[in-house]
């Protein structure tokens, strides 16, 4: 699925593009199922915070065969393929189990120095895509990203 014209350019304005209901309520309660069994594991991929608690996953697009089709999804792939005008892969996926007003804060930053010095990403040519897997609000619960 590709977004239109009008979604592009609001895209390149605003440098963000929020596709509402863009999975079915079936899709994310699978995509859900399947990432939940991740937080069950104690693997190095687990990055904790300060207090112990879990901050994220990484690589969940590994994680098993649904969140590993996740980045192939021709309806998230084409928009990001328009976007940068190219063909696009996965660099990182994560998923982050964080609860509102607790834990550690994650200040707005830039990913692109760490992903060029500690992963050879050659130049900031990227799309950040979030699938909110709860509702959003102030008491959000999941971020696959």
């Amino acid at each position: 699925m590709k977004i239109s014209e009008k979604q592009l350019k609001n895209y390149h304005k605003n440098g963000f593009l929020i596709l509402e209901n863009y999975l079915s309520k079936a899709e994310i309660d699978i995509i859900k199922t399947a990432a939940g069994k991740r937080l069950e594991e104690d693997t190095y991929q687990r990055v904790l915070e300060k207090s112990g608690d879990t901050k994220s996953y990484l690589g969940i697009h590994k994680a098993n065969k649904v969140t590993d089709c996740l980045g192939r999804l021709p309806r998230l792939v084409e928009p990001a393929k328009q976007i940068l005008e190219s063909d696009v892969y996965v660099h990182q996926s994560k998923l982050n189990p964080k609860v509102a007003l607790q834990g550690e804060q994650l200040e707005w930053h830039t990913d692109f120095w760490y992903w060029q010095r500690e992963d050879g990403m050659p130049t900031p040519r990227a799309v950040t895509a979030g699938i909110f897997l709860d509702n959003v609000n102030e008491f959000v619960r999941f971020v696959l990203a």
